[in-house]
């Protein structure tokens, strides 16, 4: 495949085809904040991170297939506290749904994205 991902500081996932970087592919669109981290999880799958404070797992559609927001429990959408947080790290193993991750404030998840 000939095809590269960026995360970007316009909130988005530009998805390009290396014979023809004019236009991208596909663009994820979803975050608040900028995309730090974008990587493959699988040949049809990427996971995502921004600085907004959410991780996000795609299909090769453009869609969302998960999503996390870093914080506790009690914070909702409307809350912009946990968006001075970013997530600095993920990983995961191949073949698997577990994902951790940790934020810039030291906390660390441990995530199992179903299927």
């Amino acid at each position: 495949m000939n095809c590269f991902q960026a995360g970007s500081a316009d909130h988005h996932i530009h998805d390009y085809d290396l014979r023809n970087v004019s236009q991208p592919l596909h663009v994820f669109s979803g975050y608040r904040k900028a995309v730090s981290y974008v990587k493959f999880l699988s040949n049809n799958e990427l996971a995502s991170a921004s600085t907004d404070s959410t991780l996000r797992s795609w299909d090769d559609i453009s869609k969302p297939v998960a999503w996390h927001r870093f914080g506790s429990p009690e914070m909702d959408d409307s809350d912009e506290d946990g968006e001075s947080y970013f997530i600095s790290v993920f990983c995961w193993k191949s073949d698997s749904p577990t994902m951790l991750t940790a934020n810039s404030q030291g906390m660390i998840e441990v995530l199992v994205f179903a299927a």
